[in-house]
C-alpha cells in the first residue's frame, strides 16, 4: 500500500471513537510484516525449532506461561528473562539472529517465561483482567518473589537439574534481585546470572524519565481515579495508533523511536533499525499494571531499592513497619556478569558513576 493510502487509514481510525479503536487491533495487525503478527510459537516453528507451552499458576493465583525450546545439551537449562512492557517474544522476533535462535543452534536448553499482565499473561484463577481491578495489583515484587521463582521450579523440575544459568534484560535483571534477596533459598538455583541493561537504582536519570518519575504520584492517583490499572494493553487505543503509525516510512521512526523512545531508554540507531521497528512494534510494548510502573518511580524518588510504600497504615500492617522494607541485595550471592553498553546509554549509563553509584554493586556482583 502506497504511503499516502496508508496515512489516510491511520487517519480514518483514529478518528473513530476509543472503543471502535480498540477494535481495530486486528486491522491494524494487517500491515506488519509476518514477524510482527507471529506468536512465539509461530516464530520458533518458522526458524526451525518447534516449541513447547507449560503453564505455571504462582502461589497467588496467576497463570502464567513459558515455553521451551529444547536442546542437545541435557542439564544445562538455559532461562531468558524478558524486560518491562515486554515478553518472551523478545528474544526470538529477530528470526536468524535472535538470542533463541542462536542459542538453540548451539543445542542449549532454552526457557522463556512472562511476567503476569502481558499479553501472554492474562489469566487467573479466579480474577478476569478486564473486570477485576484486583488482576492488576501488582508490581516488581509479585514478579520476583512469585512469577520468576515459579519459573524457576518449573525449569528445575522439568529437567531434573540443580540449577540454572540466565539471561535477564532490564526489568528482568530488577526481579531477579527481588526474588533472590526476599528469598534467599534460590541463589542456590542460580548458577549464573547475565545481567543486560541492569535496573536497580533509578535516582540519576535525565529529563524526560526523570521527570516521569518525579510526577508519578500524581500520575498514579490519576490512574486509579480514572479506574486505569492496565498501561499498554493489546486492545488499547494507544497500541492500535502505534501499530499503525509507527511502521510509517521516516515518520514513523522520527516520532515513535527517536521522539519518544530513545529519550527515556538511551539512543543506539545502528541496534534498533528503522526497518525493524516494523516488527518490532508487534510484540512491543505489552501490558504491564500502573502500579508496577509507580513502583519504579517510587525507587527512583526514595533513592532505594525497596518494597512497595503503602503509606505509614499499611506498611505497619504488611512489614511491621512505618518505612517499607528495603530489599537486602546483599543477600544475592549468585554469579553475575554485568554487561555494560559503550554508547550513550539511557538507566544505567556506565559513565555515571558505575551504574548508578557504588551501592549498585551489591545489587548485581560482576565476576570477571
Amino acid at each position: 500500500m502506497k504511503t499516502p493510502q496508508y496515512a489516510l487509514v491511520v487517519l480514518s481510525v483514529i478518528y473513530r471513537s476509543g472503543n471502535v479503536l480498540c477494535q481495530e487491533t486486528s486491522v491494524a495487525n494487517q500491515f506488519l510484516p509476518e514477524n510482527g503478527r507471529l506468536n512465539f510459537i509461530q516464530l520458533a516453528a518458522k526458524y526451525g525449532y518447534p516449541a513447547e507451552e507449560y503453564n505455571i499458576t504462582t502461589e497467588d493465583g496467576y497463570i502464567l506461561p513459558i515455553f521451551r525450546i529444547p536442546g542437545k545439551r541435557e542439564g544445562r537449562p538455559l532461562l531468558f528473562m524478558h524486560g518491562i512492557f515486554d515478553s518472551s517474544d523478545a528474544w526470538i522476533e529477530r528470526g536468524n539472529s535472535s538470542s533463541a535462535v542462536t542459542f538453540a543452534a548451539l543445542g542449549y536448553d532454552l526457557w522463556f517465561p512472562n511476567v503476569r499482565g502481558n499479553r501472554y499473561s492474562r489469566q487467573h484463577v479466579r480474577l478476569n483482567p478486564d473486570l477485576d481491578p484486583e488482576f492488576w495489583n501488582y508490581s516488581i515484587h509479585e514478579h520476583g518473589y512469585y512469577d520468576l521463582a515459579a519459573a524457576v521450579d518449573l525449569v528445575l523440575n522439568k529437567t531434573g537439574t540443580g540449577n540454572l544459568s540466565a539471561v535477564a534484560y532490564s526489568q528482568g535483571t530488577t526481579i531477579f534481585y527481588i526474588l533472590l534477596s526476599t528469598r534467599p533459598e534460590y541463589n542456590s538455583k542460580i548458577q549464573l546470572m547475565i545481567a543486560l541493561a541492569p535496573v536497580c537504582f533509578l535516582q540519576n536519570t535525565r529529563p524526560p524519565l526523570s521527570t516521569l518519575i518525579t510526577l508519578s504520584p500524581f500520575i498514579y492517583r490519576t490512574s486509579v481515579a480514572l479506574g486505569i490499572n492496565e498501561i499498554f494493553g493489546d486492545k488499547s487505543t494507544a497500541i492500535t495508533i502505534s501499530k499503525l503509525f509507527c511502521p510509517l516510512p521516516i515518520i514513523g521512526y522520527f516520532v515513535c523511536v527517536q521522539g519518544l523512545l530513545f529519550p527515556l531508554t538511551g539512543s543506539d540507531m545502528e541496534e534498533l533499525e528503522a526497518s525493524f521497528i516494523r516488527t518490532a512494534i508487534g510484540h512491543f510494548p505489552t501490558g504491564t499494571s500502573a502500579k508496577n510502573l509507580y513502583h519504579y518511580g517510587q525507587i527512583g524518588m526514595r533513592k532505594k531499592f525497596a518494597q512497595f510504600d503503602y503509606g505509614l497504615r499499611k506498611n505497619l500492617l504488611l512489614y511491621k513497619s512505618a518505612a517499607r522494607a528495603a530489599l537486602r541485595s546483599e543477600e544475592c550471592e549468585y554469579q553475575s556478569g554485568l554487561v555494560r553498553c559503550e554508547k550513550r546509554c539511557g538507566l544505567n549509563d556506565p559513565r555515571r558513576r558505575h551504574f548508578e553509584g557504588p551501592t549498585t554493586e551489591r545489587c548485581a556482583i560482576l565476576h570477571q
